[in-house]
């Protein structure tokens, strides 16, 4: 609000937040590892899980904070924590008729579907994230935080005190990489045996009104 001072902390890594006084709500982002695009005409990698709180109640006391990283290729990426908030790693890109795209914070694009060991896309976490995309027989992106796969775009939150864009889905078959915390990572071209990306880490922010 007009006037008012705001305190942000933010981790990039793993630490801890150290609560003194919880005399007023935090505002609470956190953001997880994105998933490792597919290789072969993968599929792009899901977005992290998004959780983004205008009103948070955190106790007196110091609280270990886990800053999710993101997957290499055709891996999930790994989850933040900040108590009781967990945001899910995304989902890995599925690789050319080998395995289903992974479930996660947003789901990774699935690579091919067209035969019998074709592959699905990944399942987003309800209020994190979306599904990943693709099928008949084209590779799909991941699911962003704003919308499924192909590839989902990110949502924005000014908890810094400006607008950011995070957790993108990644892109299929390109190597296209989803530039922003969070992102998934795109996946190969064809006959790209390891060309997926990686997804992109994760972040951790809390904020707090002192003034």
């Amino acid at each position: 609000g007009t006037g008012q001072k705001w305190r942000v902390h933010t981790f990039t890594s793993s630490g801890t937040f150290t609560v003194q006084t919880a005399a007023k709500p935090f505002r609470v982002l956190l953001v997880a590892g994105g998933g490792g695009g597919g290789y072969d005409a993968g599929g792009g990698g899901g977005a992290g899980g998004m959780i983004d709180k205008t009103s948070a109640a955190i106790p007196v006391g110091s609280h270990s904070v886990t800053v999710g990283k993101g997957g290499a290729t055709n891996n999930n990426g790994t989850n933040s924590v900040l108590h009781p908030f967990t945001a899910i790693g995304g989902g890995r890109g599925s690789t050319y008729h080998a395995n289903n795209a992974g479930n996660g914070g947003s789901g990774g694009g699935c690579s091919d579907d067209r035969t019998p060991n074709g592959s699905k896309p990944g399942k987003g976490t309800p209020g994190q994230g979306h599904d990943g995309g693709g099928g008949n027989g084209s590779p799909g992106g991941g699911g962003g935080a704003g919308a499924s796969g192909n590839p989902g775009p990110g949502k924005a939150s000014d908890i810094t005190g400006s607008s950011v864009t995070y957790a993108r889905g990644g892109g299929a078959k390109t190597r296209a990489y989803a530039v922003g915390i969070g992102g998934g990572g795109g996946g190969g071209a064809y006959g790209g045996a390891k060309g997926g990306k990686g997804g992109s880490d994760g972040v951790v922010i809390v904020a707090y009104q002192i003034g």
